[in-house]
């Protein structure tokens, strides 16, 4: 038989023709809706790619006609699948307001689901298996047959994606709830089809992940990886309890310490990344959680690097072998909240780090209850290989035997085994990422089975393409959309190939460097996770990415209404979808009420608010999208032979992270009597409204109250994390973070207006007391913040012995009365006015000793007043106006052309050494001279790299990966901690000195 086009997609078995006789028997019995109750009637789908399943079922036939589910709609269940029925009803009555009973025993226009294990059906000739199913939909009902629960909630997916958008809606609607009349036929290609979600780097809350498991569970995914834990936190309680004999260690540290770290940097909108921790009661919580969504918990611990973290809490896990080596004052590591990898390791020789290992990977082992346990085991390059080798070739035996679960790992540790025979790797899993095909063939052949997960296909954390303003392009730069995401399979893509039974199945990881909140990783999950879930159920044979493109802009209004944040790619064609509301009005008062729901992705709300308008350009700031809509969507309610403009609103704006929210429109009206309303589009779309006279519910009152803040008692370190709390500001908003009136980053609130975790002193801060501000707008809240710090407050120093304190070095704004020191790293200008006063500083040969060449107050006259240029080996000082007189007067009466100023406490020296000179590639944690010799176009570098470039023995350059290297000089090119070392001490203006291997850099850094 030759194979069918994808869109009339799959074979018709036996089976499949029978059903279809016996669904064209039922036709008659349909019901007829009466016009002025019902909404526009659904259209025919013209093909199995209009119906929108995601993924790609194996077999499926349309029928002709439909179920339609009524307000006596019922589903009948018993056993296993009883509690499934009961969520699906639970569903469907929240949005439909039907009853939705859930008899035991069927009748003619139910929805019957059947979990029977001698359940006699195929698919596609097979036998069933553990996830199958087979929904058979009719004109007289449905009925959901599988052998087991898990494929219930399959079928049960398949069935939701069948009806329209509206059923994840949280408050009724009017819609036409048809079902079309379908057979399908399904079962998965691959066991493990997962989602990895980094929880180390940014925190996220239990909430979230719940609902991230609700829209995978949605997709049909089985797997959810939590990466738990990293260089720059750690996510999970570990107690005491169960401690071996001679082991020390207090795990309970590991919360307590590292749970309050997080990233610093790289967030959008300077966000500070989130810090906290899951409870072992909250883990399990998920855990039962995901398991009731058939969904199974893998949960990652990553040793022996990527522990930086764990270094910093745990006193006995540092020794001289460690790595990075411990801070001879405190013992441990300091924290690292930056995105370098590859420099942190456990000793491999050391007792205590296989007591941590062990009573670690024991206890999440018997709080998950789950086959597998993941020990990460990548980018321990600082290490070398010989000592990695060991440390995989002892844990990973003891980690099975502490554990009972099968051990996975990332491509690397498949080379401890190399050596081992056959067998050794029974019951054990590689996640291939990037790497030898040898190695993970060989760890298969031994036992083991593969996940794939490439990382220039599927690792989430991605940008889409240039304009995305989160995310890493080290993986995939260019054109990183779904389309890239679908078009591979794990059989092939690994070098070599690999056999299909040798694969357990597909993951889509996501890291969060770059990736704060919900909305954020969302926005990058999807829809790309979609085309990797689709890649991991449907036979490659069957895959077609125009087919995808086609579902999933169907797929998309699911998402919008359950208020599930996502991509508008410009790659599918997105549907809408419209719904009635119905309102209650008093009598005759003019009112403005909600008449609708529109969920449209790929559009925006005109300024105005009358039409939802297609957005086809990028000039605005976001993505392009294509929304099936050519033309603006207007509406108007009619109510008999009135009728009313229709006005939008929208839940979430459409922005460079926001896909488009739910519209609601509104009418402003009187009513003098109960109406049936039309609510009718532009589009031709309607939906049925029904106003009704009574007491309307009451709207909430918005009332933020007056900001607070709090923080936890001081002193606190420089540089240390803290716990604050802010109520009283807008909700899911950010927060503007200043010192001394200076902004260090930003914070979000949550649903109530509130931040509760912990925030960072800034690495520099001085010693003594700081105001801290939360801001958001006109709202804000203060509180000081008394800090201890080795690094002293900056003061200048008049040749006449009188010294003013320096505020602030480089201030995007300043207080008033503050004296302010501006530096070549500020530009060409002060920007200033003259009432404040300046003096212009010239550098002597003595560091910290500056020469007064000019001086602009209000007594005195400069060519250039107010705004003056700073000098490439010179400083500004500058006084704001107003506030207190001491700082403009001591600029007028004790700075003078021709004196030496000390600017003190501001003068830093960095040491470090420098490891090779025009290196074709460079490991993890080294820094790089690169010379003309290397070529001067770019030193090649990728966005974990930080580059200075120097000329005459100064900084004149500074920033990403791509520094030109200048013909009288060279560039400094930093990766992990060193890039960190280089954006830390090598400011504009800085000078270095290069002697042999060591670099010396001496800079300003203020306060």
């Amino acid at each position: 038989m030759p194979a069918l086009p994808p869109a009339t997609r799959r074979r018709r078995p036996a089976a499949l023709a029978a059903w279809l006789a016996a669904a064209a028997l039922t036709l008659p019995l349909l019901p007829t809706a009466t016009a002025a109750a019902e909404p526009s009637p659904a259209a025919v789908p013209a093909d199995v790619d209009a119906l929108g399943l995601v993924p790609q079922p194996v077999a499926v036939e349309l029928g002709s006609g439909a179920w339609q589910p009524t307000a006596g709609m019922r589903i009948a269940a018993t056993g296993a699948a009883r509690p499934l029925a009961q969520d699906l009803a639970e569903e469907l009555r929240t949005s439909t307001g039907f009853r939705v009973p859930v008899p035991s025993r069927p009748k003619p226009g139910d929805l019957q689901i059947v979990v029977d294990p001698d359940a006699d059906y195929t698919v596609e000739g097979a036998a069933p298996t553990e996830e199958s199913y087979v929904l058979d939909v009719t004109g007289d009902g449905a009925t959901l047959t599988a052998t087991t629960a898990h494929g219930a909630h399959n079928g049960i997916q398949t069935l939701r994606q069948l009806m329209p958008a509206w059923v994840g809606s949280d408050r009724v609607v009017n819609t036409d709830w048809s079902v079309p009349a379908v057979r399908v036929e399904d079962a998965p290609r691959f066991e493990y089809r997962g989602v990895m979600l980094d929880v180390a780097r940014s925190f996220q809350d239990v909430d979230m992940v719940k609902r991230y498991i609700d829209t995978l569970a949605g997709l049909k995914a089985s797997h959810l990886h939590l990466h738990l834990a990293d260089d720059q936190g750690w996510r999970i309680e570990i107690t005491n309890e169960g401690r071996a004999e001679g082991d020390t260690i207090d795990y309970t540290r590991l919360t307590e310490v590292s749970g309050k770290t997080s990233m610093n940097e790289n967030g959008y909108q300077q966000e500070l990344g989130r810090s906290g921790y899951y409870t072992q009661e909250e883990y399990v919580d998920i855990v039962e959680y995901a398991r009731d969504h058939f969904i199974t918990v893998v949960p990652e611990i990553d040793v022996p690097g990527h522990t930086n973290s764990a270094l910093h809490a745990i006193p006995e896990l540092n020794t001289e072998r460690s790595l990075p080596a411990p801070d001879p004052e405190t013992g441990v590591v300091d924290w690292n909240g930056t995105g370098a990898v590859g420099y942190s390791a456990l000793d491999e020789q050391h007792q205590p780090t296989y007591d941590f290992v062990n009573h670690v990977f024991g206890q999440i082992a018997d709080l998950t209850q789950g086959p597998l346990v993941h020990v990460g085991g990548d980018e321990s390059t600082a290490m070398g290989h010989e000592r990695y080798v060991d440390f995989v070739s002892r844990a990973v035996p003891e980690v099975r035997e502490t554990t009972g679960a099968g051990v996975m790992g990332w491509t690397e540790f498949a080379e401890a085994g190399l050596s081992e025979g056959e067998g050794y790797w029974e019951g054990s899993v590689v996640h291939y990422w990037v790497g030898s095909g040898d190695w993970v063939r060989d760890f298969v052949s031994k036992g083991g089975k593969a996940v794939v997960s490439d990382a220039s296909r599927s690792y989430l954390d991605m940008k889409y393409d240039a304009m995305t303003p989160i995310g890493y392009t080290w993986a995939c730069s260019g054109d990183c959309d779904y389309p890239r995401y679908y078009e591979w399979d794990p059989t092939t893509v690994v070098e070599g190939g690999l056999a299909e039974e040798g694969i357990l199945g597909v993951e889509a990881p996501m890291w969060s460097e770059t990736i704060r909140g919900e909305d954020q990783a969302m926005y990058m999950a999807l829809p790309r996770a979609a085309a990797i879930l689709e890649t991991g159920w449907t036979q490659a044979e069957d895959k077609d990415v125009d087919s995808f493109s086609a579902r999933l802009g169907e797929y998309g209004a699911h998402l919008t209404v359950n208020d599930t944040n996502y991509y508008e790619s410009r790659r599918a064609p997105w549907q809408w979808s419209l719904a009635g509301l119905d309102a209650t009005v008093r009598r005759g008062r003019s009112a403005t009420i909600d008449v609708g729901l529109v969920a449209a992705p790929g559009t925006k709300l005109s300024a105005d608010g009358t039409s939802l308008v297609p957005d086809t350009s990028t000039d605005d700031g976001d993505p392009a999208s294509q929304s099936v809509l050519t033309e603006p969507l207007s509406a108007v309610l009619v109510c008999g032979d009135t009728e009313l403009p229709v006005t939008f609103t929208a839940e979430e704006t459409r922005n460079e992270l926001h896909a488009a929210g739910t519209y609601t429109a509104h009418v402003t009206g009187s009513f003098t009597g109960a109406t049936d309303c039309e609510l009718q589009t532009s589009a031709g779309e309607s939906a049925p409204v029904s106003v009704s006279l009574g007491q309307p519910a009451a709207q909430p009152d918005v009332d933020l109250g007056e900001p607070t803040l709090e923080v936890e008692e001081g002193p606190i370190d420089n540089g240390a994390w803290f716990y604050l709390t802010v109520e009283g500001f807008a909700p899911e908003a950010y927060l503007d973070v200043l010192m001394d009136d200076t902004l260090v980053y930003r914070l979000r609130t949550d649903e109530q207006g509130r931040f509760d975790r912990t925030a960072l002193v800034p690495r520099g801060t001085t010693d003594g007391e700081h105001e801290l501000t939360i801001r958001q707008g006109d709202r804000s809240a203060e509180v000081v913040l008394d800090v201890e710090s080795d690094i002293l407050p900056a003061v200048a120093v008049a040749a006449d012995g009188t010294s003013q304190e320096i505020d602030a070095v480089n201030p995007a704004s300043r207080t008033a009365g503050m004296l302010a020191l501006y530096t070549p790293a500020f530009g060409d200008s002060t920007q200033t006015d003259q009432s404040g006063g300046e003096a212009v500083l010239e550098e002597t040969e003595t560091p910290g000793s500056y020469r007064v060449i000019q001086v602009c107050t209000a007594l005195t006259t400069c060519a250039d007043p107010g705004n003056n240029a700073i000098p490439e080996n010179g400083v500004v000082l500058s006084a704001a106006p107003g506030g207190d007189p001491d700082v403009r007067l001591f600029l007028r009466d004790h700075i003078k052309v021709g004196d030496v100023v000390e600017l003190q406490n501001l003068i830093r020296t960095a040491t470090t050494t420098v490891d090779g000179v025009n290196l074709p590639s460079r490991g993890a944690d080294q820094l790089v001279v690169y010379t003309s010799a290397a070529g001067r176009e770019s030193t090649g570098t990728n966005e974990w790299g930080y580059e200075v470039t120097v000329v005459d023995g100064r900084v004149v350059g500074r920033g990403g990966n791509d520094q030109q290297i200048p013909d009288d000089g060279y560039v400094l090119s930093g990766h992990g901690l060193r890039a960190t070392w280089l954006s830390d001490n090598a400011v504009l203006g800085a000078r270095v000195e290069l002697d042999g291997s060591t670099l010396t850099v001496t800079y300003i850094a203020g306060p």
